[in-house]
C-alpha cells in the first residue's frame, strides 16, 4: 500500500535502509526469539501420535535399538494378527519377527537422540528450539543473498513470529527440522 500510495518515493525511502549498519541486533532478537519460544513454551511431552512415534524411536536409537520388542500379552491373543494391534502409530511389525519396527523418518529422531545422549531423556525437547533457530539464521541466509542483509533480516522476522512456524516449533514433530534442513540446503 505504501509503495502505491507514494509511488514517488518509495525507492528512496527503502534505498535509505542500505546505509543503516547491517541489521545483526534485529536478526539475533528473532534467533533469540525462536529459542526462547521453543524452550519456555515447547510441550516437554510426546503426547499426539506423531510426537510419540519420533520421541519413542529416538529413545530406541539413543539405546542401540532399532526395533522394539512386542508386549507379552501378543502370544496369548485369540484374534489374528494381534501384532497390528500391539503396534501403536508409527510403528508396524517387522516380518516375520517378534518385533515392532519403526516407520517415521529417522532423521528427526536420530538429532533427538544425540540430544539424548549427551544431555539426558528430556534434553529430546530441545531440539526443535534448535533447528527452529536454524532456521530463522538460514532463511536471513537465503534473503541476504538474494536481496541484501535487510531483506534477509525481514524474511527471518517474518519465519520467527509466523503462526504456523510457532505452533510447529513447539511440538516434537518434524515440520520445523525439515525446514531448517532443506533451507540451510
Amino acid at each position: 500500500l505504501y509503495a502505491v500510495h507514494f509511488r514517488q518515493h518509495w525507492q528512496r525511502d527503502i534505498g535509505r535502509l542500505n546505509r543503516i549498519s547491517p541489521p545483526h541486533p534485529v536478526l539475533n532478537a528473532a534467533l533469540l526469539l525462536t529459542l526462547a519460544v521453543g524452550s519456555f513454551w515447547g510441550t516437554r511431552v510426546a503426547g499426539g501420535p506423531d510426537a510419540s512415534g519420533y520421541v519413542s524411536e529416538a529413545a530406541l536409537f539413543a539405546r542401540g535399538e532399532l526395533t522394539a520388542p512386542l508386549p507379552p500379552w501378543v502370544e496369548g491373543a485369540p484374534w489374528t494378527n494381534p501384532a497390528f494391534t500391539a503396534a501403536p502409530v508409527g510403528y508396524r511389525p517387522a516380518h516375520e519377527t517378534n518385533r515392532l519396527a519403526p516407520t517415521y523418518s529417522p532423521g528427526l529422531p536420530l538429532m533427538m537422540a544425540l540430544f539424548q545422549l549427551v544431555a539426558g531423556p528430556g534434553a529430546v525437547f530441545y531440539v526443535l528450539p534448535v533447528v527452529g533457530a536454524l532456521a530463522v539464521w538460514a532463511t536471513w541466509l537465503i534473503g541476504k543473498s538474494l536481496a541484501g542483509a535487510w531483506t534477509g533480516v525481514i524474511a527471518a522476522l517474518l519465519l520467527a513470529t509466523s503462526p504456523a512456524f510457532l505452533i510447529m516449533l513447539v511440538r516434537p514433530v518434524s515440520d520445523v527440522a525439515a525446514t531448517a534442513l532443506w533451507a540451510l540446503s
